[in-house]
């Protein structure tokens, strides 16, 4: 039994090395480095015919990013660290050594060696740790022993009556001192190690009774060992604290089995977050008899994710694109905005390298990158790329995140993507640049005028006439003629600014100008004042410019841009529409082509046919769809013909009932009510099968599969009234102003096929019949259109 302790030391210690570690050759790139480190490690060793010649970490990425390395042509043996502490595996004694290794150098593992120097393996603080919650065999039987001798002694003080012979099962009682002194030895071992650990760790046993503490428990709640042994939980902690310990415990001893748990712990300063692997320890017979605890704080991690949780969602809500990285520039998160503009889902962004793939031009990173380290915020225009190649100019803001202690973890962007309005910009100031010369080479009204008062002028050139109709003679015998022609929604702002002329000296004026013929002009007046010798104010001179062209030009831009703006978005629904409802029969279609084609020759011609008709179905699924698409593209055109026709429109409506309740294969009862047998019309019955089937199919696509369809009609005061009436889902009311919006959907039609053009399409032919549409809806309730057509439409042109 003497050898006992050192044949387990040898086991576990063979037991928390790692034969596989992270390893890559000299010649390999950093970029396939940090392809490695992201998906399986923080450190990587690099080995050459099994000898270790350097390493590489992430903070090492971190520092070669800011200095605008290239990474896919830099090999790893031009930046790595020459210099590696290993442990010969012959002076690896036992865990103490190495996990002192570990926490004096800091270190995220410590390479094993053999006497020739090639690598064996890797060992760190977690493996050991790990290994110390899984006893091995002898140990169990050793402590298994040890707590039968002393129940058998405690029973045979108290009642004199032997429970069992410890002796006989040990044959004499030398062996069984040994076997104290080697369970003696081992336990002084694990207690040192426990203590070396920067981790919090202690054995509860099943009644929640501390059986062992290490050093580091001891310094955070300031109790010994001696003290809390034998003592539970519920003496140490609160009863909210101590429930939420008790429940853990009883998961692992219920189900002997190893977990992870976020443990709240009081501390002077409040109350603090524990991740705690709790691991079952077990006897002889494989059951669990305490239980092994090692905790690490995490306070600081969660207040980082939490404020990073709210962070993400107030950004997720903007139309900027937001981009956050960690510590090594590995990007963490982006929003459906950065998506949008550069087309890089969060993985397929890490994948190509993060922030270096979307700059244009590196050293721009690089500047951002080191402003922002210096703990400077960044703000300024950047040119960058999509995945498409597509060059943009971006207003950047960028920013370091910072934990609760000041330690920076992580960088945050926000990119505004400013390429119209730059163009814009550009635009408008090459028509200010042609509007200025325009004005420079040719005549302008100059005049003079009071310096105060009304500013009644005192001269003007005759050219008025030319420009605003007025006769110059006119303008001057009467002080207020001027005044008294601005729009008065400008008046006020030009006598205000024409105020300060004593303090600045000059003004630059534009406003509204009556014209002679009735209509205002936009002017552009400039001036200055003039003074005597000695200094006092003599009157303002100046010329006006006539600048409507350029006020409309201006006007026009916007109009531009928004109606840009207003096709980006129809784009956007549009690609958006197509990509998912033309997959569903796209699918359908290849998938019954391909069973055709290869089991054709074993299937009936029944099976043979349902494929052919799903066939048909799915295409003539995509060809409704295009119809609508075209459609809605003639009516934005204007070329949407409108061909009036006289027909009974009581017998159109219970065809088109008919053959809508046949497409649908009888799945819902249309219910057509009519106050009339018959009743003459002039419509284009084109575009009224266009209302009603869109209606109708609206109605029974979101109804439930037992409910019927209302359908009414109705003639009064020379009008059809059409009412659809159905008991569905509903619309919610924040989706109804839009209801009528081409490839818009309102939020609750879940998986419910649509192209959102069918509303769209009958609001356009309600328009060309001169008709009204009304809509109301209740959530899980039902709705209601009621839409009104004149019944003589032959003068609608």
């Amino acid at each position: 039994m003497q050898a006992l302790p050192q044949l387990l030391w040898l086991r576990c210690l063979k037991s928390i090395i790692d034969f596989s570690p992270l390893t890559v050759a000299p010649e390999t790139s950093v970029l396939n480095a940090i392809s490695l480190m992201t998906k399986q490690s923080t450190q990587i060793l690099v080995v050459t015919s099994s000898q270790i010649v350097g390493c590489l970490t992430q903070q090492d990425i971190l520092h070669l990013l800011a200095s605008g390395v290239d990474f896919k042509t830099t090999k790893v043996s031009e930046v790595m660290h020459t210099s590696v502490i290993t442990l010969k595996l012959s002076e690896f004694k036992n865990m103490a050594t190495a996990l002192s290794l570990l926490n004096q150098n800091n270190l995220v593992f410590l390479p094993i060696v053999d006497s020739q120097g090639q690598l064996v393996g890797t060992i760190t603080s977690q493996s050991i740790c790990r290994e110390l919650s899984q006893p091995t065999s002898d140990y169990d039987l050793l402590v298994n022993h040890q707590k039968a001798k002393l129940d058998h002694e405690a029973v045979l003080e108290t009642t004199g009556i032997p429970v069992f012979d410890v002796e006989a099962k040990f044959q004499n009682i030398t062996a069984c001192k040994q076997a104290e002194s080697a369970l003696r030895e081992t336990q002084q071992q694990l207690q040192a190690i426990l203590d070396n650990s920067s981790a919090v760790i202690y054995v509860i046993d099943t009644k929640n009774q501390f059986l062992l503490i290490n050093r580091k428990f001891e310094q955070l709640f300031k109790i010994t060992q001696d003290q809390i042994i034998g003592k539970s939980i519920y003496d140490i902690w609160s009863a909210d604290i101590a429930d939420g310990f008790a429940a853990n415990n009883h998961q692992v001893v219920a189900g002997n089995i190893s977990i992870e748990a976020e443990e709240v712990v009081p501390h002077e300063d409040g109350l603090h977050t524990y991740l705690s692997v709790k691991s079952p320890l077990k006897n002889a017979d494989g059951l669990p008899y305490a239980v092994c605890s090692i905790s690490t704080d995490i306070t600081d991690r969660k207040i980082a994710e939490e404020s990073l949780l709210r962070f993400c969602q107030a950004i997720e809500s903007t139309s900027d694109a937001i981009c956050m990285a960690d510590i090594t520039g590995k990007p963490i998160y982006v929003n459906s905005g950065f998506t949008e503009l550069y087309e890089y889902t969060l993985k397929e962004f890490q994948a190509v390298g993060g922030a270096l793939t979307i700059f244009q031009h590196p050293a721009q990173l690089q500047q951002v990158l080191m402003t922002i380290y210096k703990g400077e915020p960044w703000r300024g225009e950047v040119t960058m790329r999509s995945r498409s190649s597509h060059i943009m100019q971006i207003y950047l803001r960028a920013y370091v995140i910072k934990d609760t202690n000041g330690k920076i973890i992580g960088t945050v962007a926000t990119h505004t993507d400013v390429t119209q309005r730059r163009q814009a910009e550009i635009a408008l100031l090459v028509s200010q640049q042609r509007l200025q010369y325009l004005l420079d080479s040719s005549p302008a009204v100059i005049y003079t005028a009071k310096a105060s008062g009304d500013f009644g002028g005192t001269f003007v050139s005759e050219n008025v006439s030319t420009i605003l109709g007025y006769e110059a003679k006119e303008m001057i015998e009467d002080s207020s003629f001027w005044a008294s022609r601005i729009h008065p929604e400008d008046l006020p702002d030009v006598f205000t600014e024409l105020s300060k002329v004593l303090e600045q000296e000059q003004y630059k004026l534009e406003y509204r100008f009556l014209h002679q013929d009735g209509s205002y002009r936009w002017l552009y007046d400039k001036g200055k004042l003039l003074r005597d010798d000695t200094g006092n104010p003599l009157e303002l001179v100046g010329y006006l410019a006539e600048i409507t062209d350029r006020k409309q030009l201006e006007q026009e831009l916007r109009v531009a841009l928004e109606k840009e703006k207003e096709l980006s978005e129809l784009k956007s629904r549009f690609v958006s529409m197509t990509s998912h409802e033309f997959r569903t029969p796209l699918s359908t279609i290849l998938s019954s082509a391909e069973l055709l084609e290869h089991y054709h020759q074993k299937w009936t011609e029944e099976k043979k046919l349902t494929h052919l008709r799903r066939i048909q179905t799915a295409v003539k699924r995509m060809t409704d769809m295009l119809n609508d698409v075209l459609v809605i593209g003639k009516v934005e055109a204007g070329n949407l013909e409108f061909k009036p026709k006289s027909f009974d429109l009581v017998a159109y409506c219970h065809e088109l009932v008919a053959e809508m309740q046949l497409n649908f294969n009888y799945q819902r009862v249309i219910n057509f009510i009519s106050q009339d047998e018959s009743a003459s019309c002039c419509m284009d019955n084109k575009l009224l099968g266009h209302i009603l089937s869109n209606l109708l199919s609206n109605a029974i696509k979101y109804s439930p599969a037992n409910s019927a369809v209302k359908f009414t009609l109705a003639c009064e005061n020379g009008q059809a009234i059409f009412e659809i009436q159905d008991w569905g889902i509903g619309i919610p009311p924040e989706d109804l102003p839009h209801l009528f919006e081409s490839f818009y959907r309102a939020q609750n039609v879940g998986n419910i096929l649509g192209t959102g053009l069918g509303l769209a399409i009958v609001k356009r032919c309600v328009d060309i019949h001169q008709g009204e549409i009304f809509v109301t809806s209740k959530l899980e309730v039902g709705t209601l259109f009621t839409v009104t057509l004149p019944f003589n439409n032959r003068n609608i042109s």
